[in-house]
């Protein structure tokens, strides 16, 4: 708060980077009450004097659902992605269509730089483009990997252990998961867990490692892995102590973070009565109508044959 109140006191006298920080703390929320439209107001105006993290943080304002013109957002974006500013290249590149040649230019211009980020996503650019490079594909992705990048190395893992395009070599790529799950991240625990749900042969060990990761995820609030750790204990993939019950309250976090999977499977639970001490119509109809509602064309296909035909 203290600093804020500094930055603040920079700000009305005009300072371009005090103006900057404030609008920052503003965004951010920090050490202040959020106000993103006010940021946006700052922001517009350091951007204009040339000030590249600002342009940057424009753009990320507009993503956040800041009152901002989509083409005045990107507009900053990319003058402070050719100014070389380094998020911003990123950034540009990553918004462009798969399509566009430009996009795999911007990714080559922060690995220059590099930036490992950059070097990751340039490496996978190269491995699936139309004039693919598989050799120096995979020379940045490793790069990028041995510089503590986590996506990274969960993706020289994967390739390594699938051996498609490159040698199959399992204990380097058992070295470069490890790596990748030291980084606590959830979502690289999910893509693990998920990796291995989908190889044809599992081992005992697997089975662990998939419920290990799942578990740990979930517990950590990521969506993905609320909905498929119940979907894995309902379906007796994981064995718990009280089994499908035990499946509710991820379902029930998963829902209330507007998950429309996790609404599905809630009301296909309801409806059999798995994890409920009897069937519950009412709940299933519920689910099947709120999903429907938001766009999911099989859940409104489910409630009108389960229940509007009744």
């Amino acid at each position: 708060e203290k600093a804020v109140r500094y930055f603040k006191i920079g700000a009305d006298r005009n300072d371009t980077e005090c103006m900057f920080q404030y609008a920052f703390c503003l965004f951010r929320g920090e050490g202040i009450q959020p106000d993103i439209e006010k940021a946006v107001t700052i922001l517009k105006e350091t951007a204009k004097r040339g000030h590249l993290p600002s342009m940057y943080y424009l753009y990320q304002c507009y993503l956040n659902g800041a009152k901002i013109d989509k083409i005045e957002a990107l507009h900053y974006l990319k003058v402070s992605a050719d100014k070389n500013y380094i998020y911003s290249i990123i950034s540009y590149g990553f918004q462009l269509p798969n399509n566009d040649p430009q996009r795999i230019e911007y990714f080559k211009k922060a690995a220059d730089q590099d930036n490992p980020i950059g070097e990751f996503l340039y490496g996978n650019e190269l491995l699936k483009c139309d004039k693919k490079d598989v050799k120096k594909g995979l020379f940045y992705i490793k790069k990028s990997a041995d510089k503590g990048n986590y996506l990274a190395q969960f993706e020289y893992g994967k390739l390594l252990y699938e051996g498609q395009v490159t040698a199959k070599d399992l204990k380097s790529s058992s070295h470069y998961f490890d790596l990748s799950l030291k980084s606590g991240n959830p979502e690289v625990y999910y893509d693990y867990a998920n990796f291995l749900l989908k190889q044809e042969k599992k081992t005992e060990t697997d089975l662990n490692k998939i419920k290990e990761y799942m578990k740990k995820s979930a517990d950590m609030g990521y969506v993905n892995s609320m909905v498929s750790y119940a979907m894995m204990i309902a379906n007796g993939i994981v064995k718990t102590e009280k089994g499908p019950i035990e499946s509710i309250p991820y379902l029930q976090k998963a829902i209330d973070k507007k998950s429309t999977a996790a609404m599905i499977f809630y009301a296909k639970m309801a409806e059999k009565g798995i994890g409920f001490s009897q069937k519950e119509p009412q709940i299933a109809e519920k689910y099947f109508l709120i999903a429907g509602e938001k766009g999911f064309v099989n859940a409104t296909v489910e409630f009108k044959v389960k229940f509007q035909n009744d």
